[in-house]
């Protein structure tokens, strides 16, 4: 048996998003903010670039592990409360407009 708790979730509504872009088709709730999931197991896997940012790079921890993008949220006309792990970056991103 986990010791860690599962995320409460919830079926995602109309224009939220997984954090590869995609609609999301759950949406889970953490503690540093909510997490979209399109049900695809490819992780996101995508050529650039990035869908929220517009970088061309893949999104990488200070340690070099993929990351999700800071001004990812899950619903696309929200500003993301950006609150990353051991707080290495805090603050709130506004991602560009894409024109949708």
């Amino acid at each position: 048996m986990s010791q860690h708790p599962t995320p409460a979730q919830r079926p995602a509504e109309p224009g939220e998003r997984c954090t590869c872009g995609r609609p999301a088709v759950i949406v889970y709730l953490t503690e540093r903010r909510d997490v979209g999931y399109c049900g695809r197991p490819d992780g996101g896997a995508r050529i650039a670039p990035c869908p929220f940012c517009g970088e061309e790079t893949a999104h990488r921890s200070p340690w070099g592990e993929p990351a999700v993008c800071p001004a990812y949220r899950v619903r696309p006309g929200d500003r993301a409360a950006v609150t990353l792990a051991d707080g290495w970056a805090v603050g709130t991103v506004t991602a560009p407009t894409t024109g949708e």
